[in-house]
C-alpha cells in the first residue's frame, strides 16, 4: 500500500524474505528480518520515533548490503532488489534521519498532519479509486474472455491505480498541510523508487492512453499529471 511506504523510511521494511542458506554468510537472512521488525509500518508519531526506527533502518539496509558482498546477490528474495537502489535507500534515510536537513525539518513539522492524511486516505482516496476503475476492470475481463489470454493492461491498471493514489493524496497534504508537507512526500517517494515497482518503464507510455478511458475530471488528470508521471520523468506531451 502506498500510503504506508510512503514514511516508513526504508520501501521493502518488513516484506524482507532473505535467504537463510548462506553458511558463510553474516548469519543469513535471519538476521537482516529481525532488523525490519522494527516497526517500519507504523506512521511515525513524532521526531523520537523518526529517532527510534533510524538507527535499525540503516542497519537493516547496510545488512542486505553485508549479505549481497557474503552471499549474492541472487539470495536476496526482494522485489526489484539492486545495489544501487540500497545505496540510494540509505541517502534517504540519512536525510530523513540528520536533524538539519530540511527533508527531515519538512517530515517533523507535518507529520500530525501527514498522519490525519494518511488515517483518511481509503475513505477520501481508495475507495473513490476503485470506483473510477471499475470500468476499466470491466474493459479489461471482458477483453480476456474474447481473447481467452490474460491481458497486458494489468499492468497498465495497476500504474494507474498508482497514479490516481497519489495524486490524491498529495492533493489532499498539499490542501491540507501546505507545500513543505507535499514536497517532502513526493521526494520520499521519487527518491525511493517507489513507483518503479508497480509501473515499469514499458507501461508508462500506454498506461497515458488507457487512463483517456477513465473519463477523469480536469482536477483529477491534473493531480495525476502532476504528482505521478512528473515523478516518474515521463516527458510525455498530454
Amino acid at each position: 500500500m502506498f500510503i504506508y511506504a510512503l514514511l516508513i523510511l526504508v520501501v521493502w521494511g518488513g516484506a524482507i524474505a532473505t535467504d537463510d542458506n548462506c553458511e558463510e554468510g553474516i548469519g543469513g537472512g535471519e538476521k537482516c528480518r529481525n532488523l525490519s521488525e522494527v516497526g517500519f509500518f507504523e506512521f511515525p508519531q513524532s521526531e523520537a520515533d523518526i529517532d527510534r526506527i533510524c538507527p535499525r533502518a540503516l542497519r537493516f539496509l547496510e545488512c542486505l548490503k553485508e549479505f549481497e558482498d557474503e552471499c549474492g546477490a541472487e539470495r536476496i528474495a526482494l522485489h526489484n532488489y539492486s545495489r544501487r537502489k540500497v545505496e540510494a535507500l540509505i541517502d534517504l534515510t540519512n536525510d530523513i534521519c540528520r536533524k538539519d536537513s530540511q527533508l527531515h525539518i519538512n517530515l517533523v513539522a507535518n507529520l500530525d498532519c501527514m498522519k490525519n492524511q494518511a488515517a483518511n486516505h481509503r475513505n477520501n482516496c481508495v475507495n473513490v479509486i476503485r470506483e473510477k476503475l471499475e470500468n476499466l476492470r470491466s474493459y479489461i475481463r471482458e477483453t480476456e474472455r474474447e481473447q481467452d489470454m490474460a491481458s497486458d493492461m494489468w499492468l497498465d491498471y495497476q500504474c494507474l491505480y498508482q497514479a490516481l493514489e497519489i495524486g490524491c493524496y498529495a492533493s489532499s497534504v498539499s490542501e491540507n498541510c501546505g507545500k513543505d508537507a507535499e514536497d517532502a512526500a513526493m521526494e520520499i517517494l521519487m527518491r525511493a523508487e517507489y513507483l518503479d515497482d508497480f509501473c515499469p518503464q514499458t507501461s508508462r507510455e500506454s498506461a497515458i492512453e488507457v487512463m483517456k478511458m477513465l473519463e477523469l475530471e480536469s482536477e483529477e488528470e491534473a493531480d495525476v499529471k502532476k504528482h505521478y508521471f512528473n515523478t516518474l520523468n515521463v516527458f510525455v506531451k498530454f
